[in-house]
C-alpha cells in the first residue's frame, strides 16, 4: 500500500462510523520489532494505542516481505505478482486489524463485548484454531484479526469460526446502518 492515499482506500470499505474513533491515520514508512504474549520475534506493522481516553491516531508501518518470513513462508515460494497481492492482503489486514480495535474500545456495546468473549472463550476451552496466532492474545485481538479477515477472506474466516463469522457481518452491518443515518 504505502501510503496515505492507500490507507484511506481500505477505510472507505469500512462502516464509515468507525472512523470517527480515530484522531488521525497515517502511513510511517517503519515498521518496529516486538514480542508477542509468548516471545516469539515480530513486527509492528500498525499501532491504534491511545494517548489517553478517546479518539487514537492510526499508524501503519511499510511492509516488506521479508518481514513476514516466519508468519507467512508460502511469501517465499511465490511469483513477483503473487507475492505483491499477498503483501496488498497483509497490510489490508493491518489497516483493518487497527480500525476495528479502535471501534472495539469505543462504538461496541458491554453486551457486545460479552458475546464476543464467550466466542473467544469457546474457541480456547474447545481447543478450536484461533483465525491466527495473534487472535489468541485476548478477545479485542482476536476481534481484530476475525474484522481483517471478513474483508479479505470472509470464507476463511466462516470455514474456520462461523459464530465468529456471523457476528463480525451482523456487527459491521448494523455499523454500516449507522454510518448512512
Amino acid at each position: 500500500l504505502g501510503s496515505n492515499e492507500k490507507v484511506m482506500e481500505v477505510l472507505n470499505k469500512l462502516p464509515q462510523i468507525g472512523i470517527l474513533t480515530f484522531e488521525s491515520m497515517r502511513h510511517t514508512g517503519k515498521v518496529e520489532l516486538t514480542k508477542d504474549s509468548e516471545g516469539r520475534v515480530g513486527f509492528v506493522a500498525g499501532e491504534a494505542t491511545p494517548q489517553k481516553s478517546g479518539r487514537v491516531p492510526i499508524k501503519v508501518g511499510e511492509h516488506h516481505p521479508d518481514f513476514f518470513k516466519e508468519q507467512h513462508p508460502e511469501l517465499e515460494k511465490m511469483t513477483a505478482q503473487e507475492r505483491e497481492q499477498a503483501m496488498q492482503r497483509i497490510e489490508t489486514e493491518t489497516i483493518v486489524h487497527e480500525w476495528a480495535e479502535g471501534v472495539w474500545r469505543e462504538l461496541t456495546t458491554l453486551e457486545d463485548r460479552s458475546q464476543w468473549r464467550e466466542l473467544h472463550f469457546q474457541t480456547m476451552w474447545q481447543e478450536k484454531r484461533f483465525i491466527t496466532n495473534r487472535a489468541s492474545d485476548g478477545p479485542k485481538e482476536d476481534f481484530g484479526e476475525c474484522c481483517a479477515m471478513s474483508i479479505t477472506n470472509p470464507e476463511g474466516l466462516k470455514e474456520v469460526d462461523k459464530n465468529k463469522y456471523n457476528f463480525i457481518r451482523n456487527f459491521l452491518s448494523d455499523l454500516e446502518k449507522e454510518s448512512q443515518w
